[in-house]
């Protein structure tokens, strides 16, 4: 009986050992810190989020400028005719800044009206995604609030038009605002047609 003690003692003593594990303020550390690193890495993902949302509607306008150009060589129809004065983009600050077009010059009178606009007819109107705004355009140092770029057929010669500004008009600077992050980027159209995105 006394042999049997002896080596339940010892087994006992041999379970009861504590075996190495972790503490319950090293467990609430090591969530600690995972948390920490996961907000982090979520505020840097919301703001890039952000930035990419302003680069593609900067990339949005220009491939509007791009379109436009492309309408003209191809001479797409609006309303079933070939616009004379070809196609364009139009910003009007005053009107709406969270919103451009896409026309048909058919009149010919180098400059947007009322109706060339038409999506059914083969315009478009783009809205810029939510707290995108377009914040200013500048030509030739100046700041203006209204810009008609036009590609007229056949070369195509390019009109750059803005009842703000008199005399020639060689480029100008289209700037996107992020409302949220306050962050800019620009688009820069010249009178030969180039469009460069500018950060």
């Amino acid at each position: 009986m006394k042999k049997i003690k002896i080596n339940n003692l010892l087994l006992k003593k041999k379970f009861l050992k504590t075996k190495p594990a972790f503490s319950l303020i090293e467990l609430l550390v090591s969530i600690g810190i995972i948390v920490l690193i996961s907000g982090l890495f979520l505020a840097s993902y919301r703001t890039a989020n952000k930035q990419a949302e302003l680069t593609r509607s900067v990339s949005d306008l220009s491939s509007s400028y791009r379109k436009a150009l492309n309408q003209t060589l191809g001479l797409s129809e609006f309303d079933g005719t070939v616009p004379e004065g070809g196609w364009g983009v139009h910003i009007d600050l005053n009107y709406d800044t969270t919103k451009y077009y896409v026309f048909a010059d058919r009149d010919n009178n180098g400059q947007f009206d009322d109706g060339e606009a038409n999506q059914e007819a083969g315009g478009e109107i783009i809205n810029t995604p939510r707290n995108i705004d377009i914040d200013s355009i500048v030509i030739n140092g100046t700041n203006v609030s209204y810009l008609d770029v036009i590609y007229i057929p056949p070369y195509p010669t390019i009109i750059l038009y803005s009842p703000d500004i008199t005399g020639e008009i060689t480029e100008a600077e289209i700037t996107m605002l992020n409302s949220e992050t306050g962050n800019t980027r620009a688009v820069e159209v010249n009178f030969l047609g180039l469009v460069d995105m500018l950060d």
